[in-house]
């Protein structure tokens, strides 16, 4: 019973901290929380206080001129740090997958999809009459196939961000998609 107790404390916790966390529009932009940051005094355990003192620490954190209200640079800076480590990690996530020759740096051709989904693969998929030329409605046909989203951002994605059938929410290469519609104003 008091296992159970102390992980529901540490998802509301991290609940909390994530909902200060989040960035704009509610999207989540932060790195997961290791034990050494709940455990705030450094003793080997965690406590519901230290828990309890993780929002109002990260706040604090953030208020760099302590006037007790966050302002717009304060919250740029704050998300800036946020987004860095998370490029941090990322970075660090695709060297560990991707440096086959263990040399520390990604060549040109570690880069390349190992699973032969590279350009020339794409292209004949979307080369529907294999001309080799790629026409307009060769490549929105291509689009629609695998879920319609050629700039219609945000398509295939449920509420809680579920991508629905496989390859709903991707582009030709199974990355998400840019979007290149551009808004005008009247």
């Amino acid at each position: 019973m008091k296992n159970k107790i102390v992980i529901a404390s540490v998802v509301a916790a991290l609940l909390g901290t994530a909902a200060f966390a989040a960035g704009p529009n509610g999207m989540r932009g932060h790195a997961p929380m290791d034990f050494a940051t709940l455990d705030v005094n450094g003793d080997g355990s965690v406590t519901l206080e230290e828990l309890e003192s993780i929002p109002a620490t990260k706040f604090a954190e953030a208020d760099t001129d302590g006037d007790g209200v966050l302002s717009q640079a304060e919250l740029e800076a704050m998300i800036s740090a946020q987004m860095a480590e998370m490029a941090t990690n990322r970075a660090a996530m695709m060297l560990e997958r991707m440096d086959t020759d263990g040399d520390g740096v990604l060549s040109a051709e570690e880069m390349q999809p190992a699973d032969g989904r590279g350009p020339a693969a794409m292209f004949e998929r979307v080369d529907a009459d294999g001309d080799g030329v790629l026409t307009e409605e060769e490549f929105a046909a291509a689009t629609e196939r695998m879920g319609g989203h050629g700039g219609d951002r945000g398509k295939g994605h449920g509420p809680r961000g579920d991508h629905g059938e496989r390859g709903e929410g991707h582009g030709l290469r199974g990355q998400a998609d840019v979007d290149t519609d551009t808004e005008t104003t009247e």
